[in-house]
């Protein structure tokens, strides 16, 4: 009864250590990314399309990287990147749609532009720099398949929206260089 009461106790002692280890083998995230632009910033016109690019790569010696999702979240959002400021427009996920989906362990793999996500911009949205983050959700995910652990990779990112000239601001600025042309001219032919 004693040997019986002996090993319940051992066991007891050893689980705690058991699930300590199981996650101090997946404390440190494994995955590192360096978006394209470096700095995240991409420019925009209200309307159109801007996107990411990015070099993304598993550090890990055995475990797998399986992207679940990617997004943009503005500043001033939730936890599941649902806007509470105002709507920018449609982000598209490319990243784990695509063939980047899953990385070996110690794989490297460098995109295009557009490749991680795309936003398309909101035709009413107003001029101005937008701050936010680019979210990639992922499992780390252990050599023999048996364990998924869910993380996140996020960096700085931010949308300039511009505005392009109205028609009657362009006709102004024709006008106006026509006018000095003529004048130019003009002033070349009277010889002087």
């Amino acid at each position: 009864m004693n040997q019986t009461r002996n090993y319940a106790l051992l066991i007891l002692l050893l689980i705690p250590g058991i699930a300590l280890l199981g996650t101090a083998a997946h404390a440190d995230p494994i995955l590192t990314v360096t978006l394209d632009p470096v700095d995240g910033a991409v420019t925009g016109l209200a309307g159109s399309t801007v996107g990411w690019g990015f070099t993304i790569t598993d550090t890990s010696d055995t475990d797998y990287v399986l992207v679940s999702l990617t997004d943009f979240c503005p500043n001033g959002v939730d936890v599941n990147c649902q806007s509470s400021g105002p709507f920018l427009g449609n982000y598209t996920d490319n990243l784990s749609q695509g063939p980047y989906s899953v990385l070996n362990p110690g794989q490297t793999l460098t995109s295009g532009p557009d490749d991680l996500g795309s936003l398309a911009i909101d035709p009413s949205v107003a001029p101005g720099t937008y701050s936010g983050s680019i979210e990639i959700f992922y499992d780390d995910v252990s050599a023999d398949f048996s364990t998924f652990t869910p993380e996140t990779f996020s960096a700085d990112a931010s949308i300039d929206v511009t505005t392009t000239p109205e028609p009657a601001s362009l006709l102004l600025l024709a006008s106006g260089l026509g006018a000095l042309l003529s004048k130019r001219r003009s002033k070349n032919a009277a010889g002087g």
